[in-house]
Parts: structure tokens; C-alpha cells; sequence
């Protein structure tokens, strides 16, 4: 759904195939850079500077700092130190024990054995650039935060959205727990500005508003990092279906929800990547409304 590339920085000084990098990749079109090596952005400076063409430059730096806006770069914990080798030799020996969506190369062919496509040729034509917007995961919670990783890494404003979440139901809880946890410990070095967890008060399953504030508490703070804030707004019931997770770079469709797998219901739903104008719209509709009940993790 959201997949690593390694792109060789050189790439980057080629003004068309800079161009269609940066039009490729970000949360939203299901494509991320890999930082490799550590401090790919600054490599990528240092060789735009060397060709020492003022005009060029400007543009090459431009397009590098529009990839930086989009948050489409991700980090990532070398496997085997940096040598003194050429970049695709080493970002081969790095494939070789993580591997890579692909390796974005300075070459005239593509050799797939090696999981190399060349840069300035890359499009759907080759299937590991080919994007699947839509997967279906096993519903469980490390299965559905592995689906949607990278974009919690990479938020700073995330938004739940599912009117039937309820604080005394497990299998809320334990999807909930597991993509706190991935916030919580990401390395992208990107502050996190708020959450939100949009859902319907239903008069059914609670005695009333403050029913649901006091059980909400209870269960979600021991399982809330300590650094995190959750925020809860609140449109009545019937309002809205969608079930989403919602940020500030892109969105994605959670089909059925955001529980568990539970008896009688699918077991296999499908996650899809959502259009960016719909996402905006959406962002806006499900972060617009006032606070309901706020919870501090004390995990």
C-alpha cells in the first residue's frame, strides 16, 4: 500500500526524471524514498551544487525541498554499514536482508532479479513501481498498523474516525493500543501536533455522555503512551459511516473499521489509500467539531 524505494541520489540532478520523482512519491501515491544512505536529502544537495549550473540548480533544489514538504522521504535502520562501494552496490547488500519495494537506479535497463528499475524510465509498466492502492490485511491490530505504518510514522495531525468505537469493546481497544504504540515510537523526527478519535455517542451501549467519559478513562489511559493526548469529537449517531484514519499528508479507507476481527463479521477487510481531494474533505468534515472528552496516556 505505502512502499520503500531506494532512489539513487544522482537522479535527482536529471531534471526530467527529478520531475517525475517528486510527482511520484509521497504518503498519498503510495510511494516513500528511503534514506539511504542516512542523510540522502543533504547528498542530494551537495551533488545539485556540484553541477554548477545557477538556473538548473534553483529548479533541481526546489523539486528536492517540494519531496521534503510532502513528507515523502522515511527513515530507515541500516542493515549493513555504508561502504566505500558504489551507492547501488550497497543498496543492493542492504536489499539483500530488508528488502526495498525497489531499487530506483542510474541504468539503461532494469534487472529485476536484482529488484533494479532504472530511474528515468520508471512507470506502471514495471509491477514493483506498480502501486496497489487497495489491500486486504487479516484483521487483526498488528496486521492493520503494519497496513497503514508509514503514515502514522510520518503525521503530525491524525484523525481515527469510526461512529460505533466503544472503550469497553477489546477489539477497539486493541487496534486503538497498537497504532498509538506505532506513533509513539517512530524515529521520523516529525512533531505530533494532535489526535483526534471521531466517533457517534450512542445512548444503547451508555447511560449517558458521562458514563462513557468515565469508562473511556479508565481503559484507555493505561493504554495510551504517556506523551500523547487523545481527543474525542462527536457527531450524533447515524451522521456518518465512513471508518478512516485521517491525517494532515494523506488518508486512507479502513472498510469495515477499526476493531478486530469479531464472529459474524468480515475477517479480511479492505484498506484503501484515499484521493487526496476527498481526504482533504474529510479531514476538514471530521476534525471541525468540538471537544467531547479528552484522555492523557499514562502508559
Amino acid at each position: 500500500m505505502i512502499y520503500e524505494y531506494a532512489v539513487e541520489p544522482i537522479l535527482m540532478t536529471q531534471k526530467g526524471t527529478s520531475s517525475n520523482i517528486v510527482n511520484s512519491f509521497g504518503p498519498d501515491k503510495g510511494r516513500l524514498i528511503s534514506d539511504f544512505p542516512e542523510g540522502w536529502y543533504e547528498e542530494v544537495r551537495k551533488l545539485i551544487r556540484k553541477t554548477k549550473k545557477p538556473m538548473a540548480n534553483k529548479a533541481s533544489i526546489n523539486r528536492l525541498n517540494r519531496l521534503a514538504e510532502q513528507r515523502a522521504f522515511i527513515k530507515r535502520v541500516p542493515q549493513k554499514p555504508w561502504a566505500e562501494r558504489s551507492w547501488l552496490t550497497n543498496a543492493e547488500i542492504e536489499n539483500s536482508f530488508k528488502p526495498f519495494q525497489a531499487i530506483l537506479a542510474d541504468v539503461e535497463e532494469a534487472d529485476l532479479n536484482r529488484n533494479i528499475v532504472p530511474g528515468q524510465t520508471a512507470d506502471d509498466s514495471y509491477d514493483r513501481w506498480r502501486i496497489k492502492r487497495q489491500v486486504t490485511v487479516p484483521r487483526n491490530a498488528k496486521n492493520m498498523g503494519d497496513a497503514i505504518k508509514p503514515l502514522l510514522e510520518l503525521s503530525r495531525e491524525i484523525v481515527f474516525v469510526d461512529r460505533y468505537f466503544n472503550p469497553k469493546t477489546p477489539s477497539y481497544l486493541n487496534v486503538l493500543e497498537q497504532f498509538l504504540e506505532i506513533v509513539s515510537n517512530r524515529q521520523s523526527g516529525i512533531s505530533l501536533l494532535r489526535i483526534i478519535y471521531h466517533f457517534s455517542f450512542r445512548e444503547k451501549d451508555f447511560y449517558d455522555e458521562e458514563e462513557f467519559k468515565k469508562i473511556a478513562t479508565e481503559k484507555l489511559e493505561p493504554i495510551i503512551p504517556k506523551h500523547i493526548n487523545l481527543i474525542f469529537q462527536e457527531s450524533p449517531d447515524g451522521s456518518f459511516h465512513e471508518r478512516y484514519v485521517l491525517t494532515d499528508i494523506g488518508s486512507v479507507h479502513m472498510g469495515i473499521g477499526l476493531q478486530e476481527y469479531v464472529s459474524g463479521s468480515n475477517s479480511t477487510p479492505e484498506i484503501e489509500i484515499a484521493n487526496v481531494g476527498l481526504a482533504k474533505d474529510k479531514f476538514v468534515k471530521f476534525t471541525s467539531e468540538e471537544i467531547f472528552h479528552q484522555v492523557q496516556g499514562k502508559k
